[in-house]
């Protein structure tokens, strides 16, 4: 099983002298390999220039995740059982218990941890290995990381690292703590250890390191390679499989310290995002303005139809009365006069000087009032147009204007006798 789900990382180290030590290193299978060193030793050029001038050897445009380690005074590493909790109750949770394990209070201590859980059906329990600092160590260290301008994405102690194939060996970093081991306790969880054989711990640790690290053929001859050990315990904790699951526990260091890359690539994507809203927005203005365009249509189209509607409605109105009055006019009795017919034989009958002044149908007689603007009687109407009406009861009465009025009763023949009459012609 590959222990390594990153493939490269570069990891920094330095010691209380502030001599400091980098790797470049990256996976093969099961082992780290070393393709590059830089180490700056000269006590005298202070941290500060130290750590920048092995950083830009080995990392110089930052592109490479970079860890880093250091011997911080009065920091400690440790074990606990791990409860089975969410992470954010393991987090109250050991609020709670870590401060029983180190001799600060706890406004005055920095911590962080790594969680690790058996895998299914394996033996061992879960557990939390802890980092512990003093708060205002770690403030000079970050302090002093700042001013010399590198970029860093974790920072984190080389104890925090594990190899299940070193699951029983105890961690011995000199560099860090001369007389201590991080080996195991009666619990058989790690812990920092006075160091009765430190020959014996430190051949065994440089077995595992040698065993499981291939050098580049260019460094494989490194006089001091031991002093990159505490790197190389920083990268097997960088590369391995539940780092990323791990990341958010480690202390978080300041925006300004935490590298920036891709960052052509960045711009292009905000500008490829800039291009895609504005491509939306266009599509969406122009989607917008179609159904504007289509809605108004629609709206017009409407408008005409309603209009052609109300037009229809209308004349249908008319008609209907029209159909109304001619039905009422049919609907009358068999024996009635025809009153159009009669209108219309008086329209052409009377002469001009006479006008209708009273029609009333009854039964098969029409009562008629005529007024006459001078002389005039019934024998000036023309009833030799149609034969089928003959006037009776005429009376006349003159008017002071000179006018008369003429009232008559004229009948309309029977059936048979229009029938004889329209023969006769």
């Amino acid at each position: 099983m590959n222990p390594f789900l990153r493939k490269k990382c570069t990891a920094v180290f330095w010691d209380h002298d502030a001599r400091v030590y980098g790797l470049n290193v990256y996976t093969n299978k099961s082992k780290l390999c070393v393709e590059g060193t830089a180490s700056a030793q000269n006590i005298e050029f202070g941290l500060k220039n130290n750590l920048a001038a092995v950083c830009r050897e080995l990392n110089p445009d930052g592109e490479i995740m970079t860890v880093a380690g250091a011997a911080i005074n009065g920091s400690t590493v440790f074990e606990i059982p791990a409860p089975a909790l969410p992470d954010k109750d393991l987090l109250n949770a050991l609020a709670f218990e870590i401060p029983r394990h180190i001799p600060l209070p706890q406004e005055e201590a920095l911590w962080a941890f790594r969680k690790f859980t058996p895998s299914k059906g394996a033996e061992g329990k879960s557990k939390v290995r802890i980092w512990a600092l003093p708060r205002k160590e770690w403030e000079n260290t970050i302090a002093v990381v700042a001013d010399s301008g590198i970029k860093l994405d974790y920072i984190f102690s080389p104890f925090m690292a594990e190899n299940e194939m070193a699951s029983n060996i105890p961690f011995y970093l000199p560099q860090i703590e001369e007389h201590l081991a991080f080996s195991f306790n009666q619990e058989n969880f790690r812990e920092m250890q006075f160091v009765s054989d430190p020959l014996e711990l430190k051949n065994t640790f440089n077995e595992f390191i040698e065993k499981h690290v291939e050098w580049d053929a260019s460094i494989k001859e490194l006089a001091d390679r031991q002093q990159y050990y505490p790197c190389l315990m920083l990268a097997f904790f960088a590369l391995a499989d539940d780092f990323s699951a791990n990341r958010n526990f480690l202390s978080e260091l300041p925006p300004s310290m935490q590298p920036s890359r891709c960052r052509n690539l960045k711009i292009a994507a905000i500008a490829l995002g800039i291009v895609s809203l504005a491509s939306l927005l266009g599509l969406g203005f122009r989607n917008w303005s179609d159904s504007y365009s289509r809605l108004a249509a629609v709206k017009a189209e409407k408008g005409r139809v309603l209009r052609s509607i109300e037009k229809i409605r209308k004349s249908n109105i008319s008609n209907r009365e029209i159909d109304l009055t001619v039905k009422k006019i049919y609907e009358a009795s068999p024996g009635n006069p025809e009153i159009l017919q009669c209108l219309h034989f008086l329209s052409e009958a009377l002469p001009e000087n006479m006008y209708l002044q009273e029609f009333n149908s009854s039964g098969n007689s029409v009562e008629l009032a005529i007024r006459t603007g001078g002389e005039g009687d019934t024998d000036s109407i023309a009833w030799n147009k149609t034969k089928l009406y003959s006037p009776e009861n005429v009376r006349k009465r003159r008017n002071s204007d000179g006018s008369s009025d003429i009232y008559l009763k004229i009948i309309c023949k029977s059936p048979d006798e229009i029938k004889t009459t329209m023969e006769n012609r």
